[in-house]
């Protein structure tokens, strides 16, 4: 709910550019913008699917009273691929639904990951792994566009991978690291500059100018965001709720 709210508060403003810009949409869609499922030029679906996979994992705690990991991940297992079916009826685009499957393998991950790292601390396991995967994902990814399938077990694959290397190998940067901590914001208000540089031609018709401006600007946007939300969240104990 916490983080649903946030999400409100950057449509708000979505909302605003958009009646300003002379942009108008039903009822109906601003309702539907307010949980996710449609956009008034926003980014919605990764706090759609996130908004679901919490339910889902609270689903699963809930009918799991006795600690089972691997009921638990099964459990969640399924209840992503009804998610994906639904999403499938519903027409949504494919980067909806097509890396689902890589939240229960992270929970898996969690679950398990005092086995899987005695196993992959011996040099020759790890390589080993790291090896299979490797071919494996490069195999994948030749076919990965014949089926829905394919590219959901590439996902997994690139996400393993992700995680063996960084087993091995620590990434430190100053710059990816801030903007870590403050993904949630610039991610809400990334499409704010895009829109409005959008309608300046000279921008429009010059990529590199427009790619420059808008991180620019989603920087900026993403900061006052940021303090907009801090200081709703310390004015008083009702706006405290927006925190995520």
């Amino acid at each position: 709910m916490n983080t649903l709210l946030v999400f409100d508060l950057a449509v708000v403003f979505y909302f605003i550019v958009q009646y300003e810009l002379g942009n108008r949409y039903s009822q109906s869609r601003y309702l539907l913008a307010m949980t996710a499922w449609e956009s008034i030029g926003n980014s919605n679906w990764y706090i759609f699917d996130i908004l679901i996979l919490y339910f889902l994992s609270w689903i699963t705690v809930k009918n799991c009273q006795r600690e089972n990991a691997v009921k638990e991940v099964l459990l969640l297992a399924v209840g992503v691929l009804v998610f994906t079916q639904l999403l499938l009826c519903a027409k949504k685009e494919s980067w909806w639904y097509n890396t689902l499957f890589c939240y229960p393998l992270g929970a898996a991950f969690y679950y398990f990951r005092p086995f899987a790292e005695r196993i992959l601390n011996k040099d020759f396991n790890y390589y080993l792994i790291l090896l299979l995967t490797s071919f494996l994902f490069l195999i994948i990814h030749k076919i990965w566009k014949v089926h829905l399938v394919f590219y959901e077990i590439d996902a997994l694959l690139f996400t393993i991978l992700v995680v063996l290397v960084t087993m091995k190998f620590e990434i430190r940067n100053r710059f990816l690291c801030l903007a870590g901590k403050h993904l949630n914001e610039l991610y809400l208000t990334q499409r704010l500059p895009m829109i409005l540089l959008g309608r300046v031609t000279y921008i429009k018709n010059h990529v590199h100018l427009y790619f420059i401006l808008s991180v620019f600007f989603t920087i900026i946007c993403a900061y006052l965001f940021g303090r907009l939300v801090n200081l709703l969240r310390g004015k008083n104990s009702t706006a405290s709720v927006l925190r995520s």
